[in-house]
C-alpha cells in the first residue's frame, strides 16, 4: 500500500515548524485574504487536526473501518462556530496548538494498521490520512500574508 501521505504529513508539519520559527508576535496579527489574522489561520487547522485525531480514536474504540461519514455541511457549521474561539486565542497559543495538533494527528496516522489506512483510502476520504490536504493551503495562505505585510 502506498503510504506517501505519511511523507506529505511530515513535510507539511516541518513546513509549519519552520514557519513558526519565522513568525514574530506582530506577524501573527497580519490579515489574510479573508480577513482572518494569521493566528486564526493557525488555530483553524489545529482544530481540524484535533478533530481528525479524535475521529480516529473513536473509530478505534468502536472498531469502525473507516470512521463514520458526516453530513457534507458539517464542516461549514463547525468552521463558523469555531471562528470566535480561534480569534480569542493568544497568538502564541494558536501557534503552539497548531504544531502540537499536527504532531499528534500525524503520529496517530503513521501508526495506523495497513487495514485501517486501506479502509480510509477506499472510502475516498483521504484527508483523514493526508493532513497536508488541509494544512498545506493554510500554510500557503499564511506565507502570502507575510509577503504582503512584511516591511521593506
Amino acid at each position: 500500500m502506498d503510504r506517501a501521505y505519511a511523507l506529505r504529513n511530515t513535510a507539511s508539519r516541518e513546513r509549519l515548524r519552520q514557519l513558526l520559527t519565522r513568525l514574530g508576535d506582530a506577524a501573527t496579527r497580519y490579515p489574510t485574504h479573508d480577513g482572518w489574522a494569521v493566528s486564526v489561520v493557525l488555530a483553524h487547522p489545529a482544530f481540524w487536526d484535533r478533530f481528525v485525531l479524535e475521529r480516529r480514536r473513536q473509530a478505534e474504540r468502536a472498531a469502525e473501518l473507516p470512521p463514520r461519514v458526516f453530513d457534507d455541511s458539517l464542516p461549514d457549521v463547525i468552521n463558523a462556530a469555531a471562528l470566535s474561539q480561534g480569534r480569542a486565542l493568544a497568538p502564541a497559543i494558536a501557534a503552539r496548538e497548531a504544531l502540537e495538533a499536527a504532531t499528534a494527528v500525524d503520529g496517530k496516522i503513521a501508526r495506523l494498521s495497513p487495514a485501517a489506512a486501506e479502509a480510509i483510502l477506499a472510502s475516498g476520504r483521504h484527508a483523514l490520512l493526508d493532513r497536508d490536504v488541509h494544512r498545506g493551503p493554510h500554510l500557503d495562505e499564511i506565507e502570502r500574508a507575510l509577503r504582503r505585510e512584511a516591511p521593506g
